[in-house]
């Protein structure tokens, strides 16, 4: 399959390993010199139920929620493509994480930190001024919530202009995580013990006859989601009066393709 890491299930099946998520996070610590967080990980939780206080709010499922010793919660998403939805999303996971901790008559003191460390790729960005209705976010943005709740989105394609050193591990998981296939994969392992096993642990899943069926459907039902989203994007770009050339140069669809929405 095509981007084997970028797909939710392959994530979560190979970064639910304790020893390969724990070097990840201390490579992303490196990578963001500002978190101050231990890595000794006590559990991980892959699709966690993050219960809705009531039956009438949504349930959420976190992709990895991983408890660390020192009374922090990371919550770990891979989004493959990211739009403002995608956004919320992840606010609300993170909040909900931080909101379900305590038990009945437990003290509020006893709540702990939340840090949700969002991956994704393939947004909309803003190229100049006038796309800014179109943008996310570009290479590594923090929202904070407060002292108790941080949200730190990472644009996988372009995280390593954030640092002078390509050859922090951190970036070259980046570089893993996109590779179109397990060749490319091992092309950024550089023979590193952590990285080999990371693309050990993801051609095992995809090489599973069980799960390729699987992978396979939701590979193409994918492609035809962005494919639609792309086309709506474009459809509200036209729309506020930009041109087919400049549309067509920030998402890739053809000349025809966009003639026949301005058509529409």
């Amino acid at each position: 399959m095509l981007y084997p890491l970028t797909n939710d299930k392959v994530f979560k099946y190979v970064f639910s390993h304790k020893d390969i998520q724990e070097d990840f996070l201390n490579s992303f610590i490196e990578f963001y010199n500002n978190l101050n967080i231990n890595t000794n990980i006590k559990t991980i939780s892959a699709e966690k139920l993050l219960m809705a206080p009531h039956i009438s709010v949504k349930d959420c499922y976190g992709d990895l929620i991983i408890v660390l010793d020192n009374k922090i919660l990371v919550s770990l998403e891979m989004y493959n493509g990211f739009e403002m939805a995608d956004l919320k999303k992840s606010l609300c996971y993170v909040a909900r994480i931080y909101g379900n901790q305590l038990k009945v008559n437990e003290e509020y003191s006893n709540v702990k930190k939340v840090v949700g460390i969002t991956l994704f790729k393939d947004a909309t960005y803003k190229m100049q001024s006038m796309l800014e209705d179109y943008e996310l976010v570009d290479k590594v943005n923090k929202i904070k919530i407060e002292e108790g709740v941080e949200l730190i989105l990472v644009n996988i394609d372009k995280a390593e202009k954030f640092t002078y050193n390509k050859d922090m591990k951190f970036i070259k998981y980046l570089k893993i995580i996109r590779s179109e296939n397990i060749m490319v994969m091992k092309e950024h392992s550089g023979g590193d013990e952590m990285l080999e096993k990371t693309i050990a642990y993801a051609k095992e899943f995809t090489s599973d006859p069980n799960n390729q069926n699987l992978l396979n459907h939701e590979e193409s039902a994918l492609r035809n989601a962005r494919r639609i989203a792309k086309s709506e994007i474009a459809k509200k770009m036209l729309k506020d009066g930009l041109s087919v050339e400049i549309v067509n140069k920030y998402t890739g669809i053809d000349f025809k393709d966009l003639n026949n929405l301005v058509v529409n």
